[in-house]
């Protein structure tokens, strides 16, 4: 972008060839303007998600953009080879989706662009990527849905054991050869689910980069498991985007994989994952005190937590300004117990709150979808509305994890429904509890009669919480949790 380029281009009517003299062509012009571009010149403004706060503008150079193709050819070239297809299918406002399509048009690889997400099922179908890039959500709305068909089929027992075998081939090929029972019924499983699964990709889908959100370990590994490797990675805006991840031949599916050739990550005291490298923005736009709040010492302060494996791997941990501190001092990491808790199928979303509260709640969304199929399978009728009652009955209570009873809980007359509802999410809270302290745990929750969404300011385009704008509209809800 040229000085004043963005004047010109608000200026409706500006003729761009007045610059090239008369007679000039637009072609002139746009080699008139590559000549005098630079790896330093500004090249897009990309804003940043907003999670914590304000987005920004992102000023992202040529040299930013250029640099970050290069590094993800060189972590990835498996992904570009001849025959290489990708379906676009993440938002080009954001800097993943910006930089899937770059890569893919500098390699030369066969890239097409979704109409949008209820197209897409039939999309890949048709199109038949070899790779993709997503967020998480899409993988696990593809595993519950496949669930789901197990479930109205009985088969679900099937395709568990198929998911557990899944797994433990995941696993003990990190060790070498898996052993003749396991092969033996990989194969069985590969003909009687896996199959059928990557058929839902479009049958020739070898590896997805997931990105945006954490994915679940035990997730990525069901799908390595069935033949669909998952590289996760890490990135933000201001790294035009991507810091680490990318395929590997013995993946820690519970990291997002190593740092990018000619990137630098350590980390401060505080845990704050710091990062340097070519690709590293410079600057927010008009926004001089937050860039010097950010870029400190030659080093991009990224706002999130981390730690690095012993080989090298990087391990997200959390969220700096999300980092919740009870009124007890406990400080407690939300994102990993929502995640373990939207693990669930029933559950749509989940807001973990509790700062400078006596103890840790949440707010839980229902997956009307999932409710409604819950409904159906109990013969119920009632369609679209039956869901809705049944989730709206169930809202408005705050649960005790412990059993105990306390302000603002109800004894509610509940039907089977509600009944059945209520203790899906008591197990699906349970098990997210499991995996932290008990000052760290879930002692209360509200299921919410609401959807979060993108439309409304409640999450960003990768399906990412914006807590402040969640914490606004349902105050009421959480001031009830401790009411």
């Amino acid at each position: 972008i040229a000085e004043g380029g963005l004047d010109e281009l608000a200026a409706t009517g500006t003729d761009a060839t007045a610059d090239a003299g008369a007679g000039a062509s637009h072609l002139d012009v746009v080699e008139q303007r590559l000549a005098e571009l630079g790896p330093q010149d500004l090249a897009t403004l990309i804003y940043s998600s907003g999670t914590t706060g304000e987005s920004k503008g992102c000023e992202l150079t040529h040299g930013n953009l250029c640099h970050n193709v290069r590094q993800t050819v060189e972590q990835a070239p498996e992904l570009f080879g001849p025959g290489a297809r990708t379906l676009v299918f993440l938002p080009l406002a954001h800097a993943l989706g910006r930089i899937q399509v770059h890569t893919s048009i500098d390699q030369g690889v066969l890239t097409a662009f979704a109409t949008g997400i209820p197209e897409l099922p039939e999309e890949l179908l048709l199109f038949r990527p070899t790779f993709i890039v997503a967020v998480p959500r899409i993988f696990e709305k593809v595993y519950d849905g496949a669930r789901n068909r197990a479930i109205d089929a009985g088969r679900v027992g099937i395709f568990d054991r198929a998911m557990e075998v899944a797994v433990r081939w995941a696993d003990a090929r990190l060790g070498g050869r898996p052993p003749l029972g396991l092969r033996l019924q990989h194969l069985l499983f590969d003909r009687l689910v896996y199959r059928k699964l990557r058929a839902a990709f479009g049958g020739e889908l070898g590896m997805a980069i997931c990105g945006g959100a954490a994915l679940s370990g035990q997730l990525a590994r069901c799908f390595d498991g069935m033949g669909i490797a998952i590289a996760q990675g890490y990135g933000l805006t201001e790294a035009a985007p991507i810091v680490s991840g990318g395929p590997d031949p013995v993946p820690d599916h519970d990291s997002v994989g190593r740092p990018y050739p000619a990137t630098d990550v350590a980390f401060a005291e505080d845990g704050e994952i710091l990062v340097r490298g070519p690709q590293v923005f410079g600057g927010y736009w008009n926004a001089p005190e937050t860039t010097a709040q950010t870029l400190v010492d030659g080093w991009l302060r990224t706002g999130d937590l981390g730690a690095a494996t012993e080989r090298g791997d990087l391990v997200i941990t959390g969220r700096k300004k999300e980092l919740i501190v009870t009124a007890g001092g406990k400080n407690v990491v939300p994102g990993a117990l929502e995640d373990r808790v939207r693990a669930h199928p029933l559950v749509d979303q989940c807001v973990v709150v509790g700062d400078g509260r006596p103890f840790v709640g949440a707010l839980v969304f229902l997956d009307r979808d999932e409710v409604q199929r819950r409904i159906e399978r109990r013969g119920t009728t009632g369609g679209p509305q039956a869901a809705e009652a049944a989730g709206l009955a169930a809202a408005g209570v705050t649960h005790r994890v412990s059993g105990e009873a306390g302000p603002g809980e109800d004894s509610l007359g509940e039907d089977a429904i509600e009944a059945e509802l209520r203790a899906e999410i008591d197990t699906a809270v349970a098990t997210a509890n499991a995996s932290v302290s008990r000052g760290e745990a879930i002692r209360a929750y509200r299921i919410v009669a609401g959807v979060l969404s993108i439309s409304n300011g409640d999450l960003t385009p990768t399906q990412k919480l914006r807590r402040h704008n969640v914490g606004q509209r349902y105050a009421a809800e959480i001031q009830a949790l401790y009411g």
